[in-house]
């Protein structure tokens, strides 16, 4: 199934590299060789379960000022087309991963996916311990914190957006966020390698209460992974094109190191269709609408995905090329 034609290629490596390690610094507090170590596969002699983590987050503030050339604006906020200006810096997330405003602009939400950095597994997340931040958007931009945890006890969420167009099921506005990702380190520190652990796939949230509205999910058996002949593993970006279609970036990276290994998973790019989101919802498969769920392989492992109305294009970035090619843009042209 064609799902879109790719039409141009844009690399941006160190420049993309840079800009991701200092989004890191500002937003999280972690180094830049923390925030980005790797995780190990497991060795052949030691059981994936041996794993432990060091207690608690590895950060290390030695070689780096975090906030020591930033200065908080104080008073109104005067727009600047040519300047960027830091009006207020909030260290309060716990490895935030994305964000995305609420329809009529009062709000913020946050992504924070739980992650920390053990000297042996490198960059990991902790099993159940994400959450989503919601924050007031005052007139001048400036943001006053609402509940830190407003949507607790998540695992791994990633990416978040507002449903743009309302369905039987789930009002316009609805946050729609990527949770699930099964790779994970229990209590005790030690790597989970259960696949019935996780549930991979797109929790949707009420933006006022934070009541948990539906579920699409996209882990193995699940009807959207036998409608793409595999399944999504490590949801992270989340975006809806012009349309209301959700997208969904697969990372899809994790499934060797689960026991038994999973071995069919594909880095790719989903696609529900809108008039078929409540259907997939209820893990019910379309099987008379061809395009009901489509989904496209791409090079390396997308990450965050933006859909832009300006030229009607996706773009997602990666960050797993080898050197000198550290991560890149990529784009493609939405299918109409």
């Amino acid at each position: 199934m064609r799902m879109w034609k790719l039409t141009r290629l844009a690399t941006a490596a160190l420049v993309l590299a840079g800009l991701a390690v200092m989004g890191t610094l500002i937003m999280t507090g972690c180094d830049d060789e923390s925030a980005n170590a790797p995780v190990p596969a497991p060795s052949p002699s030691t059981p994936p379960t041996s794993k432990r983590a060091t207690s608690g987050p590895k950060i290390i503030l030695n070689d780096v000022n975090l906030f020591g050339s930033f200065t908080d604006v104080t008073g109104p906020v005067t727009p600047d087309l040519n300047t960027a200006k830091v009006i207020q810096t909030l260290p309060v997330f716990n490895h935030p991963q994305s964000c995305t405003a609420s329809l009529d602009g009062k709000y913020l939400f946050v992504t924070c996916s739980g992650v920390i950095i053990s000297q042996i597994l490198g960059q990991s997340v902790q099993y159940e311990q994400g959450a989503i931040s919601k924050l007031e958007i005052d007139a001048d931009g400036r943001l006053r914190v609402v509940d830190v945890k407003f949507i607790d006890r998540l695992h791994a969420p990633m990416g978040i957006a507002v449903l743009p167009t309302a369905t039987a099921k789930f009002p316009a506005g609805s946050l729609f966020v990527s949770t699930g990702t099964t790779a994970a380190l229990d209590a005790k520190g030690d790597q989970i390698t259960d696949v019935t652990k996780f549930n991979p796939g797109v929790s949707i949230f009420d933006p006022g209460t934070g009541k948990r509205l539906g579920f699409i999910p996209m882990g193995p058996g699940r009807a959207v992974a036998k409608a793409i002949n595999h399944p999504v593993l490590a949801p992270a970006g989340l975006c809806f094109d012009s349309k209301s279609n959700l997208y969904v970036a697969d990372i899809g990276n994790t499934g060797k190191d689960l026991n038994p290994p999973i071995n069919n998973a594909r880095p790719g790019i989903v696609r529900i269709t809108l008039a078929n989101i409540d259907t997939y919802s209820e893990d019910k498969q379309n099987i008379k609408d061809q395009s009901s769920v489509a989904f496209t392989s791409v090079r390396h492992q997308p990450a965050a995905i933006f859909y832009s109305p300006i030229d009607d294009a996706l773009y997602w970035t990666t960050c797993d090329g080898q050197p000198p090619l550290l991560g890149g843009v990529f784009r493609i042209e939405r299918d109409p």
